[in-house]
């Protein structure tokens, strides 16, 4: 009876640890079921978290607010308002007031006085009008009258006379420089107006675009966390110690990078701001709309225009101008200064002495006129300067034009090369999802390095899209071809 109780009691126990080594392969396969379900799930929200942000950004990057300033409105604004272009219209219109003052040369001067005396019970009472100035090719002239009462006595006198500088300092054409320079002036100021509106369309836009590159950053930051903080919990989840310190490492990475973004954001809305000369505390918001059409440079006829119709070209050759007509002062001074005046006057009354016609001539020579001959050399290499510096300038714009044609097309191929990256960057990563969720042994590290490479393709091909157009701002600066 032992022996056969012994035996059921063998059978028993050997059917319990059958029992229990079943329940445990079924336990460990519904373990490693669970877990194939929980990768698959997390690789699909992680998809389904990918589209649904970007479609997101999308949508919200195509409403136009009407709160929202576009390019336009800040280039608009801009023009009108820039500190810079206010300071620069007061320059403009003091240079207008200097042409408008130089005239004040050949403005005529009109005098007159009344005396009366009176000594011993004798009264004398007088009066006199002169009028006088000087007409432009070294013409002077004076004219006199005047009136005496003494008593009974009345008297009466007049004069006449003009002159002319036949040789010397403003006796010709450099009697006009002083006028002509004033107005040279008043161009040179209109042109550096213009030259200074463009140069701050183009940093507007500049800035513009820097608002449109920080904004796409930090969204592409945003998803780089939250894809972090997914990848950490599915680490922990798994109780794999290296791929929790990997994802760890990564989610603070990411945290560093997002509070990098959103201040990069500020200084840019900052600096726009300043350009525009709008109040620090203004709640300025623009949209994220980049131009959608790309004008082609038309670089033959662009390279022709720089070298001739360019504000510092412009500027350049108003200055020579100037030079020259200081130089024509200066060779006017050297040697003799020669004049001839007439001159007619008459007395009417008690001291009646008939008419009185005068011809003067007179002539100078001042001893030892060296500084006169060594300003007139200096005049001379500064001229020589100005065409060598104009030269230099035609050369450099012609640089600059060619520099940023070959730019523009680089770095369109670099957009061309960044939209083809990013659907294999988009790739890699779902092939290193489908590897970590099926291969147990998987490191989580190669799955977050492709993961950072798609969002660093994705930033790539923002900012050489904003790039692109940063240097096409500056063609346009340069060839002023949006006017043209």
């Amino acid at each position: 009876m032992n022996k056969n109780f012994s035996k059921i009691f063998r059978l028993k126990s050997t059917e319990i640890d059958r029992n229990r080594n079943v329940s445990i392969r079924v336990d460990s396969r519904r373990f490693a079921s669970m877990q194939v379900v929980l990768r698959l799930f997390t690789s699909a929200s992680l998809c389904i978290l990918h589209f649904t942000f970007y479609i997101f950004v999308s949508f919200c990057a195509s409403a136009q607010n009407e709160t929202k300033w576009s390019r336009a409105d800040c280039e608009s604004y801009a023009r009108t308002n820039a500190l810079s272009i206010l300071r620069s219209q007061l320059t403009r219109q003091n240079a207008a007031h200097n042409a408008t003052g130089a005239w004040d040369a050949y403005l005529p001067r009109l005098s007159a006085s009344a005396t009366q005396h009176s000594q011993n019970s004798q009264s004398t009472q007088s009066g006199s009008t002169s009028l006088s100035g000087a007409l432009p090719y070294g013409f002077d002239y004076a004219a006199t009258a005047s009136d005496t009462w003494r008593g009974s006595d009345d008297s009466a006198a007049w004069s006449l006379e003009i002159s002319k500088r036949i040789w010397g300092a403003s006796s010709w054409d450099s009697s006009l420089s002083t006028f002509r320079n004033a107005h040279l002036a008043d161009q040179s100021a209109e042109l550096l107006l213009n030259r200074l509106t463009r140069e701050l369309v183009e940093t507007v836009r500049h800035r513009f675009h820097e608002i449109i590159r920080a904004r796409q950053t930090h969204t592409s930051n945003t998803l780089r966390l939250n894809v972090a903080r997914k990848n950490l919990e599915i680490a922990e989840a798994n109780e794999n110690p290296l791929d929790i310190a990997n994802a760890k490492f990564e989610l603070l990475q990411a945290e560093a990078q997002l509070l990098r973004s959103e201040r990069l954001i500020t200084d840019a809305f900052d600096r726009l701001k300043e350009i525009l000369g709008l109040d620090p505390n203004f709640e300025l918001d623009t949209t994220d709309a980049l131009p959608e059409t790309r004008p082609e440079p038309d670089l033959a006829s662009d390279l022709a225009w720089v070298v001739e119709h360019s504000e510092d070209i412009l500027i350049q050759q108003l200055r020579i101008q100037q030079l020259q007509n200081e130089l024509s002062t200066l060779r006017e001074s050297l040697g003799p200064s020669v004049s001839i005046s007439a001159s007619t006057s008459d007395v009417f009354g008690s001291s009646d002495s008939g008419p009185d016609h005068r011809v003067t001539l007179r002539a100078s020579w001042p001893l030892g006129s060296l500084a006169d001959r060594a300003r007139h050399d200096i005049k001379q290499n500064d001229i020589l300067d100005a065409k060598l510096q104009l030269r230099q300038t035609q050369i450099s714009l012609h640089r600059q034009v060619l520099d940023l044609s070959r730019r523009l097309a680089e770095t369109q191929r670099q957009i061309d090369v960044a939209r083809q990256r990013f659907p294999i960057a988009l790739m890699r990563v779902e092939l290193y999802q489908d590897r970590w969720d099926n291969e147990p042994n998987f490191d989580i590290l190669e799955l977050i390095r492709a993961q950072n490479a798609l969002e660093d393709a994705r930033i790539e091909l923002i900012n050489q899209e904003t790039i692109y157009f940063d240097l096409l701002a500056s063609y346009i600066r340069l060839t002023d071809c949006d006017n043209r």
